[in-house]
């Protein structure tokens, strides 16, 4: 088109020929791939494109509606965030995030970023020292639940060790539920019920990510939701002390009872042992029950 834009409609098939007409190309500036049916040979081709400096032009570049997961997602993300000169990545706008252009951002509502936005928010958590609130309400980060990769790597940026990771969001949405993440991470709050909310893993990660600053709330109630794995990951990391540089030096000491029973954590035993010694061993903070038996 006469602004640049490119639309392409490709198979993981022809993803590779395809792509690698674009290799010296210096005239497209958007190229628009959202929709297609691309999967990891795909996802492995445009990232190499983009590392080795193909479509010169490039400004906009945009794969939402592909089922790119795993490795694949994480590899093209961390190469459009790292590419100089693209701007805007599934409709989020990297640069301006990664040169620090940016304090709060809300994409709620627009077309689901999926799990490669995912990793693409991850990497910028990495870089970004101004980002303070992001709203993904709304938007489906896990590809209806099975590949959760993008938002374990959100989870690793928030809780790295201190200097590696972020220690700057303090607001992140990444549901439609209206959780208290303000009056978290703002002190306006000391107890914080929850019980039977229909909580997600994603929503354990939000909470989690206001909890790294709040020195306010000595109570949080999550009986009878759906957090699993990396909803209680979340949580744990956040209320474990740094130890020998495995954990985050933003960690929550004001938390004193915790209810987590009714949950889905009951299959995974280490991590409810976690947060079991802890309440036997840390700060005096009390556990209900946290196996579920679900």
């Amino acid at each position: 088109g006469e602004d640049g834009r490119l639309v392409l409609w490709a198979s993981e098939a022809s993803a590779s020929g395809t792509l690698g007409l674009l290799a010296h190309n210096s005239t497209v500036a958007r190229l628009d791939l959202a929709c297609n049916k691309l999967l990891t040979q795909g996802a492995v081709a445009l990232a190499e494109l983009l590392v080795g400096g193909g479509a010169m032009a490039l400004v906009d570049l945009d794969v939402r509606g592909n089922a790119i997961e795993g490795a694949a997602a994480a590899a093209l993300a961390e190469a459009a965030v790292g590419r100089a000169g693209l701007r805007t990545m599934c409709g989020m706008p990297v640069q301006s995030i990664r040169d620090n252009e940016i304090v709060e951002l809300d994409l709620y509502g627009q077309a689901p970023i999926g799990v490669v936005g995912a990793h693409v928010v991850a990497a910028l958590l990495w870089r970004s020292t101004s980002l303070t609130g992001l709203d993904l309400g709304g938007h489906e980060l896990t590809h209806g639940g099975k590949d959760s990769s993008g938002l374990r790597a959100i989870l690793e940026a928030l809780t790295a060790p201190a200097g590696t990771g972020n220690c700057t969001l303090r607001r992140l949405s990444l549901t439609d539920k209206e959780l208290p993440l303000e009056e978290i991470s703002g002190d306006g709050v000391s107890e914080v019920r929850l019980a039977s909310a229909e909580l997600a893993d994603e929503d354990g990660v939000a909470l989690a990510c206001a909890l790294r600053f709040s020195s306010s709330v000595t109570a949080l109630d999550l009986t009878d939701n759906k957090l699993g794995l990396l909803g209680t990951l979340a949580l744990a990391r956040v209320l474990t002390p740094p130890a020998g540089g495995t954990s985050t030096e933003l960690w929550n000491q004001s938390l004193r009872s915790l209810h987590l029973g009714g949950n889905r954590v009951g299959a995974h035993p280490a991590l409810s042992g976690i947060l079991m010694r802890k309440a036997h061993t840390s700060s005096a903070l009390s556990c209900g029950p946290v196996h579920s038996g679900s």
